[in-house]
């Protein structure tokens, strides 16, 4: 659509897809871990009512954490296929953004090429849910998270409800171990991905998938502790990836690092959001004018380019998604934020530090854990998972030198896992000419599908 259509009001719709019989009918399966979700899991049906505009099949769960909370995730469902794709939305997104923009969306692209799509939401997104009554709906702790819980627990989550389809759907020709899946993830959605990957990759090479000897260790006391999913990614493709920030910071993050350094913590608020239907009601009015008034959504994305390192993206136009509702909108803790601040000081990629008794129940150590390195070099020395980069030359908040230190620091760990005889793979990483921020998701141009696409059979 144009920057003046409505994304949530679906351009001329292509000729429905036709789907087999066994894409018609198959029944999700009812388990432990994934439940089809209901009218009480999420006050409205976003990403599918653009996947079902669009002519395509659409099927939603509701999947349970290990830590309790519930997500929502959407699927373009091919149950006979082998081929899975799990596609993680970033910071303030969901699934929307992966099929806003028609049939040239890159979800809808992989399901024309035969995969089975899957389009995951993090604890960020609606509908903010906990089995605990005191954070559910966004209570109080619920916030208490950053992309450690989110990596380890919510894709964990999502990864196990994947495979529990592909047990039902294919039984009789493998279940999940004949199929192949393949995370793609957006800004902090791909740091999600590949700090996941790392983590259990790190786990598995010193045989220590589940923390089974920090189990044993723990004097009797029950707590949540990550345990690996039943099936293992084979690829990530990260899109202009988080995890790296200190050779270019928006303007935004250099003021509030230097806020934090001398305002307490225990004053920042534990979510930063719109609370409340009036303030909702109210913004969703000003995203309205920023569509009916060119000129001040004109304003609008300057003073946003501004904050954001200058990126050119359509800030206006994202900000017309229709999980920008007055019903529901994404949400990003403050820990998440205090998390992207000590990666930007570190300048590394580590998961949250969050003392000794916090990191010994998450990493089964007492210091955190270290992506880029320990994480990055189990991934090289096991050699079962191909990680693949993307990066947008006017990406103001995840720049293209914050995105090449991920490959920078796996083909390190190449070289000592070889011995210094390293191949390099010269399509791992792939620097877009004037793609910003949103281009990988709002607009994603042929070349970088084609991209996508190449790197999903390489990983298979």
């Amino acid at each position: 659509p144009s920057a003046a259509t409505p994304i949530s009001a679906p351009a001329a719709a292509p000729a429905p897809v036709t789907a087999t019989a066994d894409e018609a009918t198959v029944t999700p399966p009812h388990d432990p871990t994934t439940e089809k979700s209901d009218a009480t899991m999420r006050t409205n049906d976003d990403a599918g009512h653009l996947i079902r505009g669009h002519g395509y099949p659409h099927r939603a769960y509701a999947v349970k954490t290990g830590d309790g909370y519930v997500l929502h995730i959407d699927r373009i469902p091919r149950p006979r296929s082998r081929r899975k794709v799990y596609l993680q939305a970033g910071i303030l997104d969901d699934a929307v953004g992966w099929v806003s923009c028609g049939a040239r969306s890159l979800a809808l692209c992989l399901y024309d090429e035969g995969y089975d799509v899957y389009l995951g939401n993090l604890r960020s997104s609606p509908p903010h849910r906990h089995v605990d009554p005191s954070l559910d709906r966004g209570k109080g702790a619920y916030w208490d998270f950053d992309v450690t819980e989110q990596a380890l627990f919510d894709v964990s989550a999502i990864v196990d409800a994947i495979a529990s389809h592909a047990d039902v759907e294919l039984a009789g020709r493998g279940g999940a171990a004949a199929t192949t899946l393949h995370g793609i993830g957006h800004s902090l959605g791909a740091a999600a991905l590949l700090a996941h990957v790392a983590f259990f990759e790190w786990r598995r090479m010193h045989g220590d998938e589940n923390g089974t000897s920090w189990e044993a260790n723990g004097n009797g006391k029950q707590h949540n502790h990550p345990k690996a999913p039943r099936l293992c990614l084979d690829g990530v493709i990260a899109l202009a990836p988080a995890g790296f920030h200190h050779h270019a910071t928006p303007r935004a993050a250099s003021w509030f690092m230097q806020l934090e350094r001398v305002v307490p913590r225990g004053i920042f608020p534990r979510v930063l959001h719109l609370p409340g239907l009036a303030a909702r009601s109210l913004w969703h009015r000003f995203v309205q004018d920023l569509q009916d008034l060119p000129a001040l959504g004109l304003m609008f994305n300057n003073t946003a380019s501004f904050f954001l390192g200058k990126d050119p993206s359509d800030w206006a136009r994202a900000m017309l998604k229709p999980h920008y509702s007055e019903e529901s909108m994404p949400a990003v803790s403050m820990r998440t934020i205090l998390w992207l601040c000590a990666c930007w000081r570190a300048k590394s990629f580590m998961l949250w530090d969050g003392g000794s008794e916090y990191n010994t129940r998450m990493y089964s150590s007492t210091a955190p854990f270290c992506v880029s390195e320990d994480g990055y070099f189990a991934i090289e020395t096991r050699g079962h998972v191909v990680v693949s980069v993307a990066s947008g030359t006017e990406d103001g908040l995840c720049c293209d030198r914050n995105a090449a230190e991920h490959i920078r620091a796996l083909r390190d760990a190449r070289v000592k896992t070889s011995g210094g005889d390293a191949f390099v793979d010269e399509e791992e990483y792939k620097l877009f000419e004037g793609a910003s921020h949103n281009t990988f998701t709002l607009d994603p141009p042929d070349e970088l599908v084609r991209w996508v696409l190449s790197r999903l059979e390489v990983a298979a």
